[in-house]
């Protein structure tokens, strides 16, 4: 499911919790302290320079290996973009009530459907950047030879540059996905059902859950699908 695209979220309700406060005052942090961390505003400026080296070398490289990596490239951030896992984040913290008070008759939180939605958007987020990540290696590769070579050094050193800083900064969001999430499905017991389950085999545990202690090593399109550790381990080489 973190794979479709059109996901259908669930509806945005809240409903009564008997929590104490000071664990609804540890959700609130943590689910602000993921909207700091997801953050692609680092990520928009080498993006958009991408799309414009793209236009740049559609004549000239359009055959190339490197300029289809590049393009593979493009689409990747792009499905990032879509994701929009900011506007999940907000709309959870919307529901959290601003002063607690004496919580007399219990508070309204959002429904663990939705929490566990925003979860599976991250799990979707965390995969498209090890995808971000695999492709900039690929980039690096094609240029870094035709810069050995001696072709194209002006334009091989701005496409290294900004490849170079979309590498880093899809590396950290990565590993801040991961960090997040298994900082997160903890705290999914703190919010109330409402009605159906919205999964049915959601990821119980740490780390996007039992699909990361099966360690998924198909082959998919050039890159290997690995949760948890391995996603930060292979992926991004450490």
């Amino acid at each position: 499911m973190w794979n479709q695209r059109n996901l259908t979220a669930p509806p945005l309700v809240t409903l009564k919790s008997s929590l104490p406060a000071r664990e609804i005052q540890e959700t609130r942090r943590c689910v602000h302290e993921a909207k700091k961390c997801l953050n692609l505003d680092t990520l928009g400026p080498p993006a958009a320079r991408i799309s414009r080296l793209i236009a740049r070398m559609s004549h000239q490289f359009r055959s190339t290996l490197g300029f289809k990596s590049i393009r593979k490239l493009n689409i990747a951030l792009l499905r990032a973009k879509e994701i929009k896992i900011e506007r999940c984040i907000d709309n959870i913290l919307a529901c959290f009530p601003a002063y607690l008070g004496e919580m007399q008759g219990g508070v309204l939180l959002p429904s663990r459907q939705y929490f566990e939605y925003t979860m599976l958007k991250m799990m979707g987020f965390a995969k498209i950047l090890c995808r971000v990540v695999y492709m900039t290696k690929e980039v690096t590769r094609f240029f870094l030879s035709t810069l050995n070579l001696g072709h194209f050094l002006e334009l091989g050193t701005v496409v290294l540059a900004t490849v170079a800083e979309i590498w880093k900064c899809s590396r950290n969001l990565c590993k801040n996905t991961v960090f997040m999430y298994n900082k997160m499905i903890g705290m999914r017991k703190n919010f109330v059902r409402s009605g159906q389950d919205f999964l049915k085999r959601f990821p119980p545990s740490s780390a996007f859950g039992a699909m990361a202690r099966r360690r998924l090593g198909r082959h998919h399109r050039g890159t290997y699908i690995l949760y948890t550790e391995e996603i930060s381990n292979y992926h991004l080489g450490i």
